[in-house]
């Protein structure tokens, strides 16, 4: 697409944390740039710019319009020796997740006794009336290059590669025609999933224990790239993947999610204010390791991408 850009958050050889715009595959320094073009107000903080989304939008065009016509100058704000990319997106005032969201993710979790929905003569799943959600700690958000810590090598560690929506206006009880106006960009993200933490053999009339299955430190990459949602014509199209050591494990599309993300901000929004930087990860395709008794171990590299926003690459240790 035209004058198409993202944006990153990477740390220079110099030990600079800066935030970059990224086009034609070049990432820029977006405060350098604002000032050899003489713009002003170009918001190089993300959470402020979330905060007035519409008009951060339009400087990053302006600024993308500036790249692309003067070439020659964009390149002394180009930045080529990046030491580590982070996350692009700030930490965030909550990580909403969408539980059993995609069809075939559903039917390999509950053959191997995960509790699911109940399926139909043609073992085909039936679908729920509502979304299911739960909450993710912020506290273990980490970038797209960060290791993941093990807590044991007992623990059953997954992956769970997804979209996740970035909001960028606040949005209180708001009807699936209105929702994706509240939706800034997409990330990359993995849910890494503690499976053993997940049921509680203990706690029978409770059973399960989202908190202590999902929220370990180092257990949500995020990134590498931000993608504005205006050069997305339709998320469903987007596609994941995951691969471990080299293996690709997932492989899907958005389009296979059980509710969409329509459907997920109406049902969130009548229960709680969704505001600018939370994030909506919005399930996982299948492949997971709890599917083939497979999971995490030290040394393991996974790899993660939607769609046009990078790939991540992460390590694996205890």
């Amino acid at each position: 697409m035209e004058n198409m850009f993202l944006l990153g958050r990477v740390r220079t050889e110099a030990d600079q944390a800066i935030m970059t715009i990224v086009t034609q595959g070049k990432h820029y320094d977006l405060a350098t740039l604002a000032a050899v073009f003489d713009l002003q107000g170009v918001q190089t903080d993300l959470a402020l710019a979330l905060m007035d989304w519409q008009e951060s939008l339009a400087q990053y065009q302006e600024v993308t319009e500036r790249i692309l016509a003067s070439p020659e100058i964009a390149a002394r704000c180009e930045v080529t020796k990046i030491a580590k990319r982070l996350a692009p997106v700030p930490r965030p005032g909550k990580i909403l997740c969408a539980a059993a969201n995609y069809s075939a993710h559903v039917q390999e979790m509950a053959q191997t006794g995960f509790t699911g929905p109940k399926s139909s003569p043609k073992n085909a799943p039936v679908r729920p009336q509502e979304p299911y959600h739960f909450l993710k700690a912020t506290s273990c958000m980490t970038g797209p290059e960060d290791d993941i810590v093990l807590p044991s090598a007992e623990h059953k560690i997954d992956w769970e590669v997804e979209l996740a929506a970035v909001i960028g206006a606040p949005a209180k009880r708001v009807s699936q025609a209105r929702a994706m106006g509240h939706v800034a960009g997409y990330v990359t993200v993995n849910d890494v999933s503690c499976r053993a933490a997940t049921w509680r053999e203990d706690r029978p009339n409770i059973r399960s224990d989202w908190l202590a299955g999902k929220s370990y430190d180092t257990f949500f990459p995020v990134g590498p790239l931000f993608l504005p949602a205006v050069f997305v014509p339709d998320y469903r199209e987007i596609t994941l993947r995951l691969w471990v050591n080299d293996v690709l494990h997932q492989d899907g599309l958005a389009r296979d999610m059980i509710f969409s993300l329509e459907e997920q901000i109406e049902y969130l929004s009548q229960m709680l204010t969704l505001e600018p930087g939370d994030l909506i990860a919005t399930g996982t395709p299948a492949g997971v390791g709890q599917g083939k008794g497979n999971y995490l171990a030290p040394g393991d590299v996974m790899q993660a991408e939607c769609s046009h926003m990078g790939r991540q690459r992460t390590a694996v240790r205890l």
